[in-house]
């Protein structure tokens, strides 16, 4: 066993609340294993697969390089159609105080989100199933608008294409919302 598997095993096992259920293992690219997580509120401690990337404890193009994952929890709030749930954490490039921050998070995650089944005004990120159109992929983003959308109203948006690539050896154009315009053409 690796010194950087050993560590991770030992730090998750010292965190209270949280049991290595099985133990952290290097696979072809990722480190492995399974835990369960108890906070007060539950009955039972919540069992997550977790998988952590070579780059952690650093994040990976904006993204965090730890997932925490159950398919039993997808119908709850802030979770990913793959089972992830979606955490945000704070950052360090000390591996041990990145593992405490991470759980957590977790933790607040299973307060906020599980227990108290709380619901945000928001998402970063909308979840909807991975289809092609006309054998293309199409991703666009967004940020915060200063416009507050109504039930049952439509229009259009401006938006600029950012990049032509390929996802899961398809085509994808990624572009960006610049403008959401109602159904008479104004902002």
């Amino acid at each position: 066993m690796s010194d950087r598997v050993s560590e991770i095993n030992t730090v998750i096992e010292s965190i209270p609340n949280v049991k290595v259920v099985k133990p952290f293992e290097q696979s072809k690219i990722d480190i492995e294993g399974c835990v369960t997580v108890f906070v007060e509120g539950l009955e039972q401690p919540l069992e997550f697969n977790v998988t952590i990337h070579p780059q952690y404890p650093f994040k990976s193009h904006e993204t965090e390089t730890i997932k925490f994952s159950n398919d039993n929890l997808i119908e709850h709030k802030h979770i990913m159609q793959n089972g992830a749930i979606c955490i945000h954490t704070a950052h360090t490039p000390i591996l041990s105080q990145k593992l405490i921050y991470d759980i957590e998070s977790v933790k607040a995650w299973i307060k906020k989100y599980y227990i108290n089944k709380d619901s945000d005004t928001h998402y970063e990120h909308l979840i909807v199933p991975q289809k092609a159109f006309k054998e293309n992929h199409f991703a666009y983003f967004f940020n915060e608008v200063d416009y507050t959308f109504h039930k049952n109203q439509f229009g259009f948006v401006d938006y600029s294409i950012m990049n032509n690539g390929v996802f899961y050896k398809e085509n994808i154009q990624s572009s960006i919302f610049q403008a959401f315009l109602n159904r008479i053409g104004k902002k």
